[in-house]
């Protein structure tokens, strides 16, 4: 049997000055809330903004980086194909993130991917906002895809939005509460597609310094489809 792999990141950074690096090779996209690893999510399904959500991208980026205030942009093989290397249907992502004060995040993305065989490029706008006083994290986004391709249905416009609190209890457990929207319809007709919403609740406790435990209970309604209720249990072992 042949053996197949991936190289899931690896790309090497020059560091220009105090503020500002390059950076060439296979990373992570700027767009995006939730985290890209199972680890590091807050609770355990995706939210609104799931399937916009870029992952691992080839390409080179610029990024400027202060306290208060950062900037970067990047050009790309493909927005959303980590395996394309070369640049005959480019990609640019760029982002702004502001810290305000304390505690406070605002952040703006954009991507643009050209398409072969057509003139409407998918174009994608991230906003996001965070704020975190002591034990409690608060957090709001919104994700607009134009002409985006989704493999079952085409080509069709996405909104997605999500607002979610996280409050630290202790120091073994904490719980997060989480309420997501996602609309698309058909780029071409305006025929509805997906109209859902959902809410979660996911306590969270540290088990033992290199176990956690996350539980999570989901109830998602779809406009003209079936309501479902689901739990699921996730587990995370550090070593």
């Amino acid at each position: 049997d042949n053996f197949e792999g991936d190289i899931e990141q690896a790309y090497f950074t020059y560091t220009i000055n105090d503020q500002t690096s390059a950076t060439a090779g296979k990373f992570l996209s700027y767009l995006g809330w939730e985290a890209f690893d199972v680890i590091n999510l807050y609770q355990i399904s995706g939210g609104g903004g799931q399937g916009l959500y870029p992952a691992f991208q080839n390409g080179v980026r610029l990024d400027y980086n202060q306290d208060m205030f950062q900037a970067g942009l990047a050009v790309l093989g493909d927005v959303y194909d980590n395996n394309a290397y070369d640049t005959d249907d480019r990609g640019y992502e760029a982002k702004l993130k502001l810290m305000p004060a304390e505690g406070a995040t605002i952040f703006l993305g954009y991507a643009q991917q050209a398409v072969a065989d057509s003139s409407d490029d998918i174009e994608v706008l991230n906003i996001w906002a965070s704020y975190k006083t002591g034990d409690l994290l608060l957090a709001a986004e919104y994700m607009d895809g134009e002409d985006y391709r989704d493999s079952d249905e085409g080509q069709v416009d996405v909104d997605g939005f999500l607002a979610m609190a996280n409050y630290t209890i202790n120091e073994d457990w904490q719980v997060t509460v989480r309420y997501t929207e996602r609309e698309s319809e058909l780029s071409a007709t305006g025929a509805a597609v997906d109209d859902s919403n959902a809410w979660v609740v996911a306590p969270a406790v540290t088990i033992t310094d290199n176990l956690d435990a996350i539980f999570e209970y989901r109830q998602d309604e779809v406009e003209g489809g079936e309501d479902t209720d689901t739990m699921a249990l996730k587990l995370i072992l550090t070593f």
